[in-house]
């Protein structure tokens, strides 16, 4: 869409999408018609004065978020976010920005970048999403999924399945699944052991959180780690995630993106609306009631084709689901890598706790490793430094407010809040001193941790709109690391090394390079 940024009026609602082709076709026309000039000479005047008088409006005094410090280029458009999504280092740029300008800055014609607790945590509180998730729908129609409904009685009244599907209780039916998929992942790892050849830990850490969450939620089928990528899943949905890196900062694009440009997502789309079919026929099977059965409210209706919500979701789960956990346990292992004295630690700490391998592990394996210090500070610590959404957490006013208080600072309507967690978790002022470095002990030292500004600490974001997959993730990290460093020694591979963090890209969520692993079997 074209925002027409005069003062007081911004169209930038979808509603406004035909109105708005309509009369800038139309215009131009009814220009020539008057004047007797050539038409082609009335789009290049009528364009050329439009471009103008916008790019006027964001640059002066008299545009609302005019006081908020930023590049000039990001005052302009939108386009300028998305040449630097495009690259994957959007997360890097709005950490420089921050230094450079402070607290808040403007990174868009009516977007603000902030970092100041005191305010993100006001936006998470009274704001609903914000527009970056019109840019990541798969569909122009239908419902979008839980994760992109920016109404807050819209995510509400969504999320209530979710919250049954996710609540304490459920959780126990799939403990058993999670633990089973750990197994048959140390098996797989140990036959490369044997053989002595190195593992790409980051494309298997991969599969392993995508099995468990087809078990968790589809019925399985996946069982990447056995046979790999045989349907191409987890390919289809590595390459659509730069797509939707560059949509999120144009929504306005969506049309033309998924008419010419995103094939890749198109694919993935297909995918999970026949994973939808295939589930919604066949019932839970893995587990006694999976994420579907919830989601599918299967104990008072028995639904013969997938509604939209639930075809959308399904994407959700894969996503948030998969990658975001996939990502911070390939960060956790590049970490302990770089750092194997905390290996070396936490194996102790884990055996004390389950001296036996993990396929012999008692049934209150997830309260006991849950209540283990060093394997939480570990996590929280990659969390910290690797966050699973590093730059694209974002909330905007609700239509029709009128525009929102946020601690000091007034947002208006129409405007953008983005909230980069990689920027904020890498303050001194909020995690105490050395945020570059792996540090686990600042989650534990009790002198350390006085340090620790908990409300700055957003790995699963926070308000009503949080993650709600928060304790599942928790659950599954903490199962895989402590199977990982009871059963092997790991080590980098020859051509890997610690400059692998460098290679992270930032398409939402981390897309990774080769993390090349020797291991040896521990006895």
């Amino acid at each position: 869409m074209l925002y027409l940024a005069l003062p007081g009026i911004v169209f930038d609602d979808s509603a406004h999408h035909g109105w708005l082709v309509s009369l800038l076709f139309i215009t131009p026309i009814f220009s020539s018609y008057i004047s007797s000039t050539s038409l082609v000479r009335s789009y290049v005047v009528c364009y050329t004065t439009l471009i103008l008088s916008i790019v006027t409006y964001r640059l002066s005094p008299l545009h609302p978020l005019a006081h908020h410090p930023g590049p000039k280029l990001a005052r302009i458009s939108k386009f300028w976010g998305a040449y630097h999504a495009y690259g994957g280092h959007y997360y890097k740029l709005l950490s420089e920005l921050h230094q450079q300008y402070g607290p808040t800055v403007r990174i868009g014609p009516n977007e603000l970048s902030v970092i100041d607790p005191a305010v993100f945590q006001s936006v998470f509180a009274g704001m609903g999403k914000g527009p970056l998730w019109d840019g990541r729908r798969f569909s122009m129609h239908g419902p979008g999924s839980l994760i992109g409904i920016r109404s807050q009685q819209g995510h509400a009244e969504r999320r209530k399945s979710w919250g049954l599907a996710l609540s304490t209780k459920s959780m126990k039916q799939y403990e058993a699944p999670l633990l089973a998929r750990a197994v048959n992942f140390g098996d797989k790892l140990r036959q490369y052991a044997k053989k002595g050849e190195p593992v790409d830990m980051a494309k298997y850490l991969s599969f392993l959180a995508y099995d468990f969450t087809g078990d968790m939620a589809f019925n399985g089928g996946f069982d990447l780690v056995e046979k790999g990528d045989v349907h191409g899943v987890w390919s289809l949905m590595e390459r659509s995630l730069a797509a939707m890196a560059i949509r999120q900062h144009l929504p306005w694009c969506l049309p033309l993106f998924l008419a010419f440009v995103a094939n890749r997502a198109n694919a993935f789309s297909d995918f999970t609306v026949q994973m939808s079919i295939e589930r919604t026929r066949s019932g839970s099977l893995v587990v006694e009631k999976d994420v579907s059965h919830y989601l599918l409210d299967e104990d008072n209706l028995k639904p013969e084709v997938p509604t939209p919500e639930f075809v959308m979701d399904a994407t959700l789960v894969i996503v948030a689901g998969a990658d975001t956990t996939s990502s911070v346990l390939s960060t956790l292992v590049y970490s302990l890598l770089k750092s194997p004295e905390y290996a070396r630690r936490l194996k102790q700490e884990v055996d004390s706790a389950l001296p036996m391998r993990v396929a012999e592990w008692s049934n209150d394996w997830p309260t006991l490793l849950a209540g283990l210090p060093l394997l939480n500070a570990i996590i929280n610590e990659t969390l910290r430094l690797y966050p699973g959404v590093p730059s694209s957490i974002q909330r905007a006013p609700y239509e029709g407010s009128g525009g929102s208080m946020a601690g000091h600072l007034f947002v208006p309507e129409g405007t953008a809040v983005t909230i980069p967690a990689y920027t904020i978790h890498r303050q001194d002022a909020h995690f105490g001193p050395n945020t570059e470095k792996f540090h686990p002990e600042r989650w534990i030292d009790p002198t350390l941790r006085e340090q620790v500004n908990e409300a700055a600490f957003i790995p699963f974001a926070a308000g009503p709109a949080n993650c709600v997959g928060k304790a599942m993730a928790m659950m599954e990290l903490r199962c895989v690391v402590a199977m990982l460093v009871q059963e092997f020694d790991m080590e980098f591979a020859t051509g890997c090394g610690k400059d692998w963090s460098d290679g992270l890209k930032d398409y939402l969520v981390w897309s990774k390079e080769k993390l090349l692993v020797n291991l040896s079997v521990n006895k």
